[in-house]
């Protein structure tokens, strides 16, 4: 009945913003490519609607979710640490080789498997996104941390949740906000 319409109405809208996102990483990866920047970048991006919630992104950013006093990242990095991204280049036609310290790098120059832009290292890394739909709870989820490799990497997890989770609670989160205390 209505429950069941109300379920394949949700799911068809997550899959026009899952397709939605993963066009938007495509088309930023084609305009860095057409405009010939040399470089490359990560990107996260997060959507979260009432019905459904997803995160996109490729590379070493993160995105994570404040529940509570919980801190839960979202995302997982897209380096050669990663069996299966370090699979992936090679089954693209790129070689996972050591570099400087002897930190793995894909063709010798670059630590991540997916990036926007890299021209020199497109077909051995790919700019498609890892898209994953997550819960969202208004009523108990205070943020959702968009962060680079500089947080993620080199700040404590500790440090971290007591960064983004200063409040026991959403309400009181709210609370302080609003200047209510």
């Amino acid at each position: 009945g209505a429950a069941a319409a109300a379920t394949a109405a949700a799911d068809t809208d997550a899959t026009r913003l899952e397709e939605a996102l993963r066009g938007a990483f495509a088309d930023v990866a084609a305009q860095l490519s057409e405009t010939g920047v040399a470089g490359g970048t990560t990107a996260t991006a997060v959507l979260v609607d009432v019905r459904c919630a997803l995160v996109a992104h490729v590379g070493d950013s993160h995105a994570a979710l404040v529940s509570g006093s919980t801190l839960t990242r979202l995302t997982t990095a897209h380096r050669l640490t990663n069996a299966a991204e370090a699979d992936a280049v090679r089954a693209r036609g790129g070689t996972v080789e050591a570099a400087g310290r002897g930190e793995m790098r894909v063709n010798g120059l670059l630590a991540l498997t997916r990036a926007l832009g890299d021209p020199e290292l497109r077909g051995a890394i790919t700019a498609e996104p890892d898209v994953r739909h997550f819960a969202f709870d208004f009523e108990r989820d205070s943020a959702i941390v968009i962060a680079c490799d500089g947080l993620w990497d080199f700040v404590s997890f500790v440090a971290k949740h007591s960064l983004f989770t200063p409040h026991t609670t959403p309400q009181a989160a709210r609370r302080a906000r609003a200047g209510e205390g």
